[in-house]
């Protein structure tokens, strides 16, 4: 709140809950002022003295209670823009908000209190007061403005209107029974209707009706003792939603008799839809727009009764998210817990609690749900699953479920229960997840690039013809050939217009594309069946002189897979059209290779490769 020092009122009959909040706000909130109190009345008194920025208001207080001092707090113009947060051990069921936020309260916190919680409401008060202000001088200067002219303007309107008109204000006169007798250009522009058309028009008619009559009453209970109040109420304006604030004048002649009223509004939907938000962000996952982890446990504790049960927990959590991330980017990632999300959603019942408690975990609270109901839902879950998995999209979740059927029983416990179920079907799902992913993410290669398609296949026969020359054995020439095909799985993250660029590519684009072996390794290394393959991978640019990528191996320090799938890489790129150069004829390639042997090829893989029949391979430019 720029440079002023921030002020907290803590109001608590109990002396040590007053110290133990001291001490909380200072750990987070080193350098500002506290205030305390405890009774409802000696806090009123110093709020009027202090004008405190934020008040935690106990609700159990002897005489005047919680509830009574917030709604006494509010009814003062100069403090309902304090926002007021109740710290209570009473239990935070329905019953007990409502009655909060009826009081005027804007936020609930429970006690014993969570620290990080805490901050984050104390963070939040703070931005509501702030703007609060910052709204609250704007009407002020508005405001003064207006009355300043208030006498001037019921004698001289047409005098003054041009300055009525000028503001941005809403400012309009009214009788008794709510007929519009001014109304100044913004208030026309907000309704979008023309002066002839609201001059003598019920302004009452342009609210909601479930609000006219405490609006009225605002308005008809001044007197001149009291000759102005200040309220917010909303009104819907073509459909939309919009959120006002107006300070209501009666005007009364030199014998205390009604002639009329006066109103400036302000319209402050975007503060409304700030704090909503802020309020929403409190309780939801960013992403997903679900329940986050704060909201979950709360409801834990409010639905642990027995009118719920039976009550089943289910988790879930997104197999191979890791590896979506490492071969499609995060933006991949965040698309798979979104569908994951959604399809969740889809199967479960309105009344159902659905949250994302941590990076790919999701748990659902279900009511008065048994164990065959749960199971029941989430092979509906799976269904949809494999009904929205695509060649390019696969989806996978684990789950685990454990159910609540005795009071005594420890909610806890059945949480940790359906955690521990889904980890351990996690244990084999996640590992044939993986391994499905790993064919997507060469379909998906192979789609961005026809020619890395056919250049992979090639230099996957060619490690096979290799391999049967150096004599390996059935299972290494296997290995050898699914090695050679997934080479360079890891240019799946290279922009596709670097794979595909027409001329040589620039620095930036080479540093790109000499990532790709990492990358393959990450991608790799995560599928048990493949971890072997991506020591060869990462190795498959590396050079017998040890002037390679990435780690500089030398000699004999780099598998004989990775030098085998050096000297296919090598031949089939030199012998294949590029879109930046024509293919080199084979006899060139082969004098490439030899020129090269004992400085970037092994001398024994050349050799071998030499030995190959003329006709075995095939390349671009015809049989070898």
């Amino acid at each position: 709140m720029g440079n002023k020092k921030s002020k907290f009122l803590l109001i608590d009959d109990n002396q040590g809950n007053l110290i133990s909040l001291k001490a909380l706000i200072n750990e987070s909130f080193p350098h500002v002022e506290i205030f305390t109190a405890q009774s409802g009345e000696a806090g009123i008194e110093i709020a009027k003295v202090n004008e405190p920025d934020v008040i935690l208001l106990d609700i159990l207080m002897p005489g005047m209670d919680g509830y009574e001092t917030c709604r006494r707090l509010k009814a003062n113009p100069r403090h309902n823009g304090i926002p007021v947060i109740f710290v209570t051990a009473l239990k935070s069921d329905k019953e007990n908000r409502l009655k909060a936020l009826e009081s005027g309260a804007e936020a609930f916190i429970n006690k014993p209190i969570d620290e990080i919680e805490f901050y984050v409401q104390l963070r939040g008060m703070l931005k509501i007061r702030e703007r609060n202000i910052i709204n609250s001088n704007e009407n002020e200067k508005l405001n003064v403005l207006v009355n300043e002219r208030t006498k001037d303007i019921i004698d001289l309107k047409e005098k003054y209107k041009n300055i009525l008109d000028d503001l941005p204000a809403l400012i309009c006169e009214f009788m008794p029974d709510s007929t519009l007798t001014y109304v100044n250009k913004t208030y026309c522009r907000y309704f979008q209707m023309s002066r002839e058309d609201l001059i003598g028009k019920a302004f009452l008619d342009l609210l909601p009706e479930n609000s006219r009559e405490k609006v009225r009453k605002k308005y008809l209970s001044l007197s001149p003792r009291n000759p102005s109040n200040q309220y917010v109420h909303k009104v819907m304006l073509n459909g939309e939603e919009k959120w006002q604030e107006w300070r209501d004048s009666a005007i009364f002649d030199e014998q205390g008799l009604l002639k009329h009223f006066f109103s400036i509004g302000v319209d402050i939907t975007e503060r409304k839809k700030a704090e909503e938000k802020l309020l929403f962000l409190s309780y939801h996952d960013h992403m997903t727009g679900l329940y986050n982890r704060r909201f979950f446990e709360e409801e834990v504790k409010r639905l642990d009764k027995a009118r719920n049960l039976p009550l089943t927990i289910v988790m879930a959590d997104v197999n191979g998210l890791k590896l979506v991330n490492d071969s499609f980017g995060h933006a991949a990632g965040d698309e798979l817990l979104k569908k994951a999300a959604k399809v969740i959603q889809e199967a479960c019942r309105a009344d159902d609690i659905i949250a994302r408690v941590g990076g790919d975990e999701f748990a659902l609270i279900l009511p008065q749900t048994d164990r065959n109901s749960a199971e029941n839902l989430i092979r509906r879950i799976r269904e949809n699953i494999v009904k929205g998995n695509t060649n390019t999209y696969v989806l996978s979740i684990s789950f685990g479920h454990a159910t609540k059927s005795e009071v005594r029983e420890d909610i806890n416990e059945i949480f940790a229960n359906a955690e521990n179920y889904m980890y351990k079907h996690k244990a084999f799902e996640s590992a044939s997840m993986r391994s499905k992913t790993i064919e997507v993410i060469m379909n998906s290669l192979f789609e961005k690039s026809a020619r890395e398609s056919a250049h992979s296949k090639r230099v996957s026969q060619i490690c096979e013809l290799i391999a049967l020359a150096l004599n390996f054995d059935e299972d290494e020439i296997n290995t050898i050939k699914i090695a050679g095909l997934v080479h360079d799985i890891g240019k799946i993250s290279v922009d596709e217009k670097v794979l595909n660029k027409y001329g040589t590519l620039d620095e930036d684009e080479w540093i790109e594309i000499r990532k790709h072996p990492e990358s393959s390794r990450r991608i790799l290394s995560a599928v048990k069946e493949f971890a072997e393959i991506s020591d060869y991978v990462v190795a498959h640019h590396e050079r017998w002189d040890g002037m390679g990528y990435p780690n500089r191996l030398k000699g004999e320090e780099i598998p004989i897979e990775s030098r085998i799938i050096a000297v296919a890489d090598a031949y089939d790129a030199m012998t294949s059209q590029r879109s930046y150069r024509k293919p080199m004829s084979k006899k060139k390639a082969i004098d490439e290779l030899k020129k090269n042997t004992g400085i970037q090829f092994d001398p024994e893989i050349v050799e071998a490769f030499l030995s190959i029949p003329n006709n075995a391979i095939n390349s671009d430019t015809g049989d070898f």
